[in-house]
């Protein structure tokens, strides 16, 4: 997409809002990042091999595992710095959402137990992990779940056989490895799974007119008793899910911080090319301050989120993950159809920046469950915390005081 180079606009000026959490040395970190992306957004374009080598500088560079824990080589910083850094991939392309970032091998690191691995040490150096949840719906109504997970892991004499088959698995070419999640005897498990095992078969997706996706690959993997050893076990302690729902708690709100950088690139883009008419008709003007008030606004509620002492909160992301990608989308469809009326026309390379970017966020909507599931268990926490907050203030020797129906 082609970026802005107009005063007031670029990632900087949608970031300044939210600087103030940021210490000085975070913000060198994320100036390091940003010139870095502007270097490394061709590579994106092309994909496959040129792609995962720009990940390698910027992980080479203290940038791609900044915020990984100083305990395993990373470089320690809050996640919030994270969160900064996605915004700036997705502005300048996103398709850099996991060059900048540890991704999935994030759960390598979170696991005590995997700490001085060979295998961690390659992801601090820019290893690609991918992950490897989703199965083909046997019911084309029914949403798959984790818990509905058909491939099966049989122990051995010597560890574990894999067998199954995993859907729209991100990576599957690139990715050095994969974190499997597969049924054993006693629960739900997750399996590093290197990508040259044998019985391990990646099988890419092509788009309809039979040329590949641009940036990182998607597709099909197929395990036919793929063998790994006992050492293979991801949160061996916790199972599984608890492995999972960790992960996707942290890893959410960077996928919403790319794609609302992806959405601000597409507003800054669109400014580029009206620009020239002064001055702007009034409605052109509106249309502007909402589309940027709306990416804006989803923005601070990122970093507000994101700043906070402790842990992510797994309701807060699922929530934040889903309108942030809601709001992108809308938002880069607007952007779209102003586009396409502009008087005397737009550029095409311009053009087709923009409906790439749709389609990329259209894709990141589908990923993880859509919307609704992640609205619906976000709200459903909601209710349950708000009954049992009822039930408290209802007991006659609770000390909380009581609301007011004037209040």
């Amino acid at each position: 997409m082609t970026q802005s180079t107009l005063p007031g606009t670029g990632p900087w000026s949608w970031l300044e809002p939210g600087l103030w959490v940021y210490r000085s040395r975070e913000l060198d970190l994320l100036g390091q990042a940003d010139a870095m992306l502007v270097g490394a957004a061709p590579a994106a374009r092309a994909g496959g091999s040129q792609l995962l080598e720009a990940k390698r500088r910027l992980h080479a560079a203290g940038v791609g595992a900044a915020t990984a824990p100083a305990a395993v080589g990373g470089g320690g910083h809050r996640y919030v710095v994270q969160v900064g850094i996605q915004f700036l991939a997705g502005y300048r392309d996103l398709n850099l959402r996991d060059a900048a970032h540890v991704g999935h091998g994030a759960l390598l690191a979170q696991d005590p137990e995997w700490h001085g691995r060979r295998e961690l040490a390659a992801v601090i150096r820019g290893s690609l992990v991918g992950l490897a949840t989703t199965e083909p719906a046997t019911d084309p109504d029914v949403e798959p779940e984790l818990a509905s997970v058909a491939t099966q892991a049989v122990p051995t004499a010597d560890g574990w056989a894999i067998t199954g088959r995993k859907t729209w698995v991100s990576r599957v070419v690139e990715a050095d490895a994969f974190v499997v999640f597969a049924r054993s005897p006693e629960h739900l498990a997750a399996f590093y799974v290197p990508a040259d095992a044998p019985g391990l078969t990646a099988v890419p997706a092509a788009r309809p007119d039979g040329s590949s996706p641009a940036g990182w690959s998607w597709g099909d993997l197929v395990l036919e008793q793929v063998l790994v050893p006992p050492t293979a076990v991801l949160g061996a302690s916790v199972g599984g899910v608890a492995v999972f729902r960790r992960h996707l708690a942290d890893y959410r709100p960077l996928v919403a911080a790319t794609c609302l950088g992806a959405a601000a690139a597409a507003v800054d883009g669109w400014v580029e090319q009206v620009s020239s008419a002064a001055p702007l008709p009034d409605p052109m003007v509106q249309r502007l301050g909402d589309l940027r008030g709306r990416v804006l606004l989803a923005l601070g509620g990122l970093f507000t989120g994101a700043a906070r002492p402790g842990g992510v909160d797994s309701s807060w992301s699922k929530m934040v993950k889903a309108q942030a990608v809601q709001t992108a989308i809308d938002v880069v469809r607007a952007v779209e159809h102003e586009m396409e009326t502009v008087s005397g026309g737009v550029p095409a390379a311009a053009l087709a920046g923009v409906r790439r970017a749709r389609a990329e966020l259209t894709a990141f909507e589908a990923a993880d469950g859509a919307a609704a599931p992640l609205l619906r268990s976000a709200g459903e926490r909601f209710v349950q915390y708000s009954a049992a907050i009822l039930d408290e203030i209802s007991e006659p020797t609770s000390t909380m005081p009581r609301p007011r129906l004037s209040d």
